[in-house]
């Protein structure tokens, strides 16, 4: 029994510790959307070269690549992450379930990053906000499905647990 126990006590602390990097991840991913705004403000990104009647066609396929992306994006990372975490956490013993877990994470959230950072690109290029609109979808979609909790973690991990059983 006192074994079973520290087993417990030890997981607690792995998972404390995968949050804690999980939500440094998180931390980051508004880090580098912050510095794409602060390089678009600043004039890291030309704003609005692409506007203008020369520059319809040009604006119209960066706004379908930007909704496109933002799209596919989303979904591929929220679909691509839960695919391979319930099918691999099957297979794995606990430590590397953990493992996985962040790493797909962190597939989805660069997968994530680039939708919104070519949003915001988009936006700067044409001054058109169909760009900034997908941006701020996408990190809506990462606020609501990607933040990191320890007992979404445990959901998994229970699941992959019964699974095996």
């Amino acid at each position: 029994m006192g074994w079973k126990i520290s087993i417990n006590v030890i997981m607690e602390q792995y998972l404390d510790k995968l949050v804690r990097w999980l939500r440094i991840e998180m931390g980051l991913f508004f880090l580098l959307i912050l510095a794409v705004v602060v390089l678009g403000m600043t004039g890291g990104i030309p704003n609005g070269i692409f506007v203008g009647k020369v520059f319809v066609k040009t604006t119209y396929v960066i706004n379908v690549v930007a909704i496109a992306l933002a799209l596919v994006g989303t979904a591929v990372a929220v679909k691509l992450f839960n695919l391979n975490t319930e099918n691999n956490l099957r297979r794995y013993t606990l430590d590397d379930a953990c493992k996985a877990y962040r790493v797909w994470s962190f597939v989805r959230l660069t997968i994530l990053f680039i939708a919104v950072a070519f949003g915001l690109v988009a936006y700067f290029l044409t001054l058109d906000n169909i760009g900034l609109f997908c941006a701020l979808m996408v990190i809506a979609v990462t606020i609501v499905y990607c933040i990191p909790s320890k007992e979404k973690i445990k959901n998994y991990l229970e699941k992959a647990k019964q699974d095996k059983e």
